[in-house]
This record gives structure tokens, sequence and C-alpha cells, in this order.
């Protein structure tokens, strides 16, 4: 697989993760709000719930990576404040016994953060 191939492909891929970890939050908030519990919605966050942590993980590594790799000073502006954003997210996930319930008001208020620079980042890019 040529470079360029494979930096758009962990581009895609950082891309995905993050709006997969978004998702959680979504779906959650429709499931907490719906009057009617739709099975199917509650088996996908029961699924979701238990990779989140995972796919956090990935989502660090693959987006380092695909930054790495693509080095280009012109995008790295943005791309780097969006993976430090990341970065900093997953540091609030450690503290979370530290910072008590406040860890998940700044986890949410970052995921928010971390969409619009995501968007920044795809429309600079």
């Amino acid at each position: 697989m040529e470079s360029e191939s494979l930096r758009n492909l962990l581009g895609e891929l950082s891309a995905f993760l993050l709006v997969l970890q978004f998702a959680l939050f979504v779906f959650r908030r429709i499931l907490i709000r719906s009057k009617n519990k739709s099975q199917g919605l509650v088996k996908f966050v029961k699924f979701l719930k238990p990779l989140h942590v995972y796919t956090g993980i990935a989502l660090i590594i693959v987006a380092l990576t695909h930054g790495i790799l693509e080095l280009n000073w012109m995008k790295i502006g943005t791309g780097w404040i969006l993976w430090s954003g990341i970065v900093v997210a997953f540091i609030l996930y450690l503290f979370r016994k530290k910072l008590g319930n406040a860890w998940v008001r700044y986890h949410r208020t970052l995921a928010f953060i971390l969409i619009a620079l995501l968007i920044v980042h795809l429309i600079i890019q």
C-alpha cells in the first residue's frame, strides 16, 4: 500500500473511531429520553459501552500514527490539537476516581469540542 493511501486510511479510521466514541453518548441520551425503550437500541448501547475504552485507546494510537505519517506542516495544527484533546479526554478517564463525578461532565464537554475540531480539521485539509 502506498504511503498516501495508508495515511488516508488511517485518517478515515481515526475519524470513524472518534465518531464511534461520540456515538455512545448520543445513543445513551436517546435511550434515556425515549419513552419506549427499543430493545435493539438497548443492546447496541450495551455493546458499545465496554468497547468505549478500547476504541479510545485505538483512536489515540491510530490518530498518532496518521499524524506522524502525514507530517505536513500545513495541516499539522488542527490535527495535533485534535489529537491532544483526545489524549486529554483519556487522561480525564484515568483520573476519574480523583475527579469524582465531575470527570464525566468534563469528558462529555470535551467530546463536543473534539467533534467540532474534527469538522474543522476535515474542512481545512
